[in-house]
């Protein structure tokens, strides 16, 4: 695996330890961020050892860039199954409340932190599993 790569997997546990941490003292908003960042990392760690610098030039940059290259570069294949594939688009919107929303309307629950760390936990070694092509993840 490429330093970058392996970088970025390191970064993504580091965010998966950082929500199970602010979850417990009642922070699910930023628990729920720390899981959209730990699946974001680990999908650019994915994208770049797929496409490679030689033919992107960069990793994708934005959040939107990362999800479309995810889905284009594992569509067709068996490797993630429909949750994982579409983990980001709604980690994504718990991030959004977690920095935008003030209003108490739009918040992020206990259960939806938590489900989130937990699919986040599921998808970020299943992530390294397919890039160390072991099939046991």
């Amino acid at each position: 695996m490429k330093p970058e790569s392996l970088h970025l997997l390191n970064a993504a546990q580091g965010q998966l330890s950082e929500g199970r941490a602010v979850l417990t003292i009642n922070s699910p908003e930023l628990a729920g961020r720390a899981a959209y960042l730990a699946a974001l990392l680990a999908a650019r760690a994915f994208i770049h050892e797929r496409t490679g610098r030689e033919r992107t030039g960069r990793i994708a940059k934005t959040h939107r860039g990362t999800r479309v290259a995810f889905l284009e570069l594992t569509a067709g294949g068996e490797a993630f199954d429909r949750e994982q594939r579409g983990f980001l688009a709604w980690a994504y919107r718990l991030k959004t409340i977690a920095d935008y929303e003030v209003a108490p309307r739009r918040v992020v629950s206990s259960v939806q932190a938590s489900t989130a760390l937990d699919t986040a936990a599921r998808f970020v070694p299943r992530i390294a599993a397919v890039l160390e092509d072991r099939p046991d993840a």
